[in-house]
């Protein structure tokens, strides 16, 4: 498109060129033609002065050979007779001819004007005089007339020098309208094969828009079938699980589910009062580990179904048979004494347990979840001997829930990115949340709450704070 757009503009910068040297060369004509005209006028005109000037030479040499035949006449006819009054009487006459005959007529009126000195009649001029004065003229229509010649040979040259640089100037601007004609030919060929590049790459485009937007619409039309098959698959699936769960919730043990916690792993073999030390029954050999914590509890009372103990000890060095512990907690006025029950969730002295964490915890007990989705209590779990799994089912042994993840609220239509994921991360953590929960009682597995677990482990919970719900 850009391409055409340029050829365009060339092709009209290259017709508004071609229209201005017609018209540069239509002004440059007409004003030669009327310089033409005015030459030509003024040439006439300077024949004509011309012709009249030849003509009045002409007419002066034909007065003078009158005269001179007439003064020879007389000559003959003064020879011809010897008497002088005769003689004088015929020059006299002879003379008056000729003056009549060459005198012009306001010559003649003047000579018979009357004479200011008191004579009848003007003089005459005497013949010398007025042939001097005749030939004068004539010498003066003789040199207008090669004045004039000279005039029109040099308007004549000017003329022709007109006419080349006319015929120059013409033969210029007829090359530059030859150029021009041929790059605006060059042009129109040029534009128009862009217009048939154009319009051929246009019909491939949109052939290739055609074939891609066909292959599109077959493969959305497979990707919505597949997915209607995976939807349906997952659906299935879904239905066999719940059936399958509910199948096995009907082998499984139907008693109380937090039993298995309640019983004690070993005792307290040995107190040392006032050291803080306790021994107790397990060693090396029941794969005891140093760093490992039990709580404690009174062996008349039994371990509660809420898990808090009397105190708690953590393994500081590890024998055979028995281990040491450094006494980490106790309450006030119930000292740990020989044959105090000890107890740990996550040891077992045939495997490690497996356990599900799902939720939110606040473990300071500050209102805020510092630790959601369980990270840290994962870590407590598996320094404490258990084995975290992200899966559940028929091999988990215990669950641990936390506060349920808050539910997103409705995305805004100006949520940036970052906040969209964020919504989107939560109401994952919820869904899961919800799942691990409603499989956890529907296969009657023991949860563990965060009250719970801190207890289990030995970990102190602030005074007076209730035991936390399950969440049906």
């Amino acid at each position: 498109m850009a391409a055409m757009s340029n050829k365009s503009g060339a092709s009209g910068e290259g017709a508004t060129g071609i229209k201005i040297a017609l018209i540069v060369f239509v002004v440059l004509t007409v004003a030669s033609l009327t310089g033409t005209i005015i030459l030509y006028t003024y040439q006439s005109d300077l024949q004509a002065q011309a012709a009249s000037a030849n003509a009045q030479s002409q007419d002066a040499q034909q007065r003078a050979t009158d005269a001179e035949n007439r003064l020879q006449n007389a000559a003959k006819s003064i020879a011809g007779d010897g008497d002088p009054a005769k003689m004088a009487q015929a020059l006299k006459t002879a003379q008056q001819n000729l003056v009549n005959s060459i005198e012009r007529p306001e010559a003649r009126a003047a000579a018979t004007e009357p004479a200011t000195d008191g004579d009848s009649t003007k003089p005459r001029p005497p013949l010398l005089t007025l042939v001097n004065t005749l030939n004068t003229r004539y010498a003066e229509s003789l040199g207008a007339l090669d004045t004039a010649k000279k005039d029109i040979q040099n308007l004549q040259d000017q003329l022709k020098k007109a006419t080349d640089d006319l015929k120059a100037t013409q033969d210029r601007y007829a090359e530059k309208t030859k150029k021009l004609e041929d790059d605006y030919q060059a042009l129109e060929q040029q534009a128009a094969k862009n217009r048939e590049d154009w319009q051929k790459q246009v019909q491939d485009l949109t052939a290739q828009l055609e074939t891609r937007s066909e292959a599109a619409g077959q493969q959305l039309t497979g990707e919505r079938q597949q997915r209607r098959a995976v939807e349906q698959q997952l659906a299935d699936a879904q239905k066999r699980s719940k059936e399958l769960v509910d199948t096995l919730s009907q082998f499984r043990p139907k008693g109380d589910t937090m039993s298995a916690l309640q019983i004690a792993d070993g005792y307290v073999v040995r107190a040392v009062a006032g050291e803080k030390i306790a021994y107790i029954s397990l060693g090396a050999k029941d794969g005891i580990k140093r760093g490992m914590s039990f709580s404690v509890y009174s062996r008349t009372k039994g371990i509660p179904d809420e898990g808090k103990g009397k105190g708690a000890v953590e393994v500081t060095q590890v024998f055979d048979d028995t281990a040491e512990c450094r006494v980490s907690r106790a309450a006030n006025g119930e000292p740990l004494v020989e044959g105090d029950l000890i107890a740990n969730p996550f040891f077992d002295r045939s495997r490690k347990l497996n356990f599900m964490v799902a939720g939110d915890f606040d473990l300071n007990f500050d209102g805020e979840a510092e630790d959601p989705g369980g990270e840290q209590v994962s870590k407590m779990i598996v320094q404490a001997g258990g084995n975290v799994v992200k899966q559940l089912d028929t091999r988990t042994d215990f669950v641990v829930l936390g506060g349920p993840p808050p539910q997103p609220s409705a995305a805004a239509n100006g949520e940036s990115p970052e906040a969209q994921q964020r919504s989107a991360q939560r109401l994952a953590a919820r869904k899961v949340f919800d799942e691990v929960a409603n499989e956890a009682k529907a296969l009657s597995i023991p949860v563990l709450t965060r009250t719970r677990l801190l207890h289990y482990l030995g970990m102190g919970v602030p005074k007076n704070t209730p035991n936390d719900r399950l969440p049906w």
